[in-house]
């Protein structure tokens, strides 16, 4: 990709939120100056617009209207292998983050971060690394160093398993997820049974409730 000091930038806001579109639009601004921005709001118009234009950056809120799974990263490097993309989430969960960098985004950013790293997460994506915040990186060379031995049932979870965990927290029906995975409604229940007995829950309540203990706890 040519160095993008020398080019008009070109980067794509993916999120409902317009009030989060117009603050990250402030902060490129301040970053960049020859920078086109385009803003989509859900994620069938994302992929409409990477048919149309090639983009150097997007940035993808997960939880947003036809996404939330994994999959949505896999689609876009379908359409453009080389754009870099930066998950912007209000899921503050440290699991996730893992599992949507090895689906292949380049950076996991939580909505709750000051201006400051939301600069340098962007700053960092687009000179082609790799940013995840400190805490995380903190705790992944903790686990691979050996260094932190915690049992954490959420790290069984597989990623579907994950993606239906998300869903349920955010009050989502086995049939909304159903077709928001495209999955039969049998096999969601399976996942949903699955995830139950492997955190040892009953019901969304005490899930959330459990999630909130494991999700920062790597």
């Amino acid at each position: 990709m040519p160095n993008v000091s020398f080019i008009m930038m070109e980067i794509l806001l993916a999120d409902d939120h317009s009030i989060v579109r117009y603050g990250l639009k402030s902060i490129i601004k301040s970053l960049y100056h020859d920078v086109s921005i385009v803003e989509s709001e859900n994620f069938d118009d994302v992929i409409r617009l990477l048919d149309q234009k090639k983009f150097h950056l997007v940035v993808l809120d997960i939880n947003m209207p036809g996404g939330n799974s994994l999959n949505m990263i896999g689609a876009i490097r379908l359409k453009q292998p080389d754009v870099r993309i930066l998950v912007f989430t209000g899921f503050n969960d440290q699991i996730l983050a893992f599992r949507y960098l090895q689906a292949g985004a380049n950076g996991f950013l939580v909505k709750n971060f000051s201006e400051k790293e939301v600069e340098r997460a962007i700053k960092t994506v687009m000179d082609d690394d790799i940013y995840v915040s400190e805490s995380v990186k903190q705790n992944f060379l903790h686990n691979i160093g050996g260094k932190k031995k915690l049992v954490n049932p959420l790290q069984d979870l597989s990623d579907r398993e994950t993606e239906v965990m998300q869903l349920l927290m955010q009050g989502k029906s086995n049939s909304e997820i159903s077709k928001i995975l495209s999955l039969e409604a049998t096999t969601v229940s399976t996942y949903k049974n699955r995830l139950f007995e492997k955190l040892d829950v009953k019901n969304v309540i005490e899930l959330i409730d459990k999630h909130k203990i494991f999700s920062t706890s790597l």
